[in-house]
């Protein structure tokens, strides 16, 4: 049982996820405004309204208390904030604790050598970043039709890095181990899963692209899918990308369908279900492929799975 001591650390752990993931998402607010609009994130550092272009005071630019005390308005032209804003500093800050409350009650009862609550803190780190970069990327294709390559090639260099710092990234959840044994040596092995995972993920979706190209005539699929799901599966494994390509295909060609019945649009933007279907597939994939096997065989045994983000020891 945890103490009156361990407790509070968790909930000081729990509000500062949140806080960080609601000051994130303004960081991404601004992203997703001065992107397509090629505005500096570093030569003008401070906040501004949309619509007058006056520079924020600090007490204007809290993380959704702001928005909410000046009722969805800039205090200087009165005029209306989108409500966008809001949007994406509750939902970074939400996914945030989900992913804290998630690693506290898969690793509720590790302890540290010092007696306290254990807390994965670089992986957690990594994969806080990560569902940050799929947010950002979401909301910015839907806008644009566009993924940044400020965003993914950074990605994709830096996951065969932290891969090998921090190897725990690439423990399969789908086999209960390490999915590449090759070397022997962990760090080694985790850069080699991350390079297949790089390969795979974005090769996989090229191929898809090219197939489709071929199919329709047309361009199917833009290249910064490809770079997203390279990122992903430098970052989380293979087996995780390819199931958040199957989950965000599916999701994506149910919503193209609807969209086509009622506005008879045949193209729709793929980073978000991307986005969508690798976040299902880190958290859940292997249960879903639990129940698909169960599904299909009846009599499948119950396979070793372990949650991507926080696996048991």
């Amino acid at each position: 049982m945890p103490t009156d001591a361990d407790a509070h650390l968790r909930i000081v752990f729990f509000v500062a996820a949140g806080c960080f993931g609601a000051i994130l998402g303004s960081f991404i607010n601004a992203l997703i405004y001065r992107w397509p609009r090629r505005i500096s994130m570093i030569k003008r550092t401070r906040s501004f309204c949309p619509t007058c272009k006056h520079d924020l005071a600090w007490y204007d630019n809290i993380p959704i208390i702001s928005y909410i005390i000046l009722m969805g308005k800039c205090r200087y032209c009165k005029i209306r904030i989108h409500p966008r804003y809001l949007v994406v500093e509750v939902l970074t800050a939400g996914l945030f604790l989900f992913v804290f409350h998630h690693e506290v009650n898969v690793n509720g009862a590790a302890m540290t050598s010092w007696g306290g609550p254990f807390y994965p803190a670089a992986k957690t780190a990594v994969h806080l970043l990560l569902i940050a970069s799929l947010v950002a990327v979401a909301f910015i294709d839907c806008l644009t039709s566009r993924i940044p390559n400020e965003i993914t090639i950074p990605g994709i260099i830096a996951a065969p890095v932290l891969s090998a710092l921090i190897p725990s990234l690439h423990e399969s959840a789908f086999m209960g181990s390490r999915l590449f044994e090759i070397t022997g040596v962990l760090r080694m092995d985790a850069f080699l899963s991350s390079l297949a995972g790089i390969f795979i993920g974005g090769g996989v979706l090229w191929v898809l692209g090219i197939v489709g190209e071929a199919i329709l005539k047309k361009p199917a699929m833009g290249f910064g899918d490809v770079k997203l799901m390279a990122m992903v599966g430098g970052l989380t494994g293979f087996p995780a990308a390819l199931l958040g390509i199957t989950l965000g295909a599916f999701l994506g060609s149910i919503v193209g369908l609807v969209s086509l019945m009622i506005t008879g649009r045949r193209r729709i933007v793929f980073g978000p279900f991307l986005a969508i279907g690798t976040f299902i597939a880190m958290f859940w994939g292997p249960e879903l492929i639990y129940l698909y096997l169960s599904w299909i065989f009846l009599d499948a045994d119950v396979p070793r799975f372990r949650a991507v983000f926080f696996p048991l020891h």
